[in-house]
């Protein structure tokens, strides 16, 4: 007995999700103590707040950048580049957080994800897809 914090086709999706996404990339990701993204060892933006908190990191201004770019904020792009994101992650726990809306950044970026269910967005298709 215990519990349970991922089921294996959760995994599997995030696997898939990551695998064209470069090792050094930066996730914006729901703020989760479990992410599966975090558990293929992908690098967040920001990371659970109370493991944040109980080392005493002010993560306060991080935070409210990556709610407002997750929301759709008109400028968006500018707070996911102050926080250093070069991708998106969309899945579950994500639209959980955030909502099932459609931001803007989903028209406006390549998303390079190979799971069906979950969408990762490249930050830098930004330009690209402008034209």
């Amino acid at each position: 007995k215990g519990v349970r914090l991922y089921q294996s086709a959760d995994l599997w999706d995030a696997e898939a999700a990551l695998l064209d996404v470069p090792v050094e990339a930066v996730l914006a990701v729901a703020p989760d103590p479990n992410h599966p993204a975090m558990f293929q060892g992908a690098r967040v933006a920001v990371g659970y707040p109370g493991h944040l908190w109980a080392h005493g990191i002010d993560y306060a201004a991080r935070e409210s950048y990556l709610d407002r770019m997750f929301k759709g904020d008109k400028d968006w792009l500018a707070l996911a580049k102050e926080i250093g994101i070069t991708h998106i992650y969309w899945g579950e726990n994500e639209k959980r957080k955030y909502g099932t809306f459609n931001p803007p950044w989903q028209y406006q970026l390549k998303n390079v994800s190979r799971s069906q269910k979950i969408h990762v967005y490249d930050l830098q298709s930004y330009q690209n897809m402008k034209q």
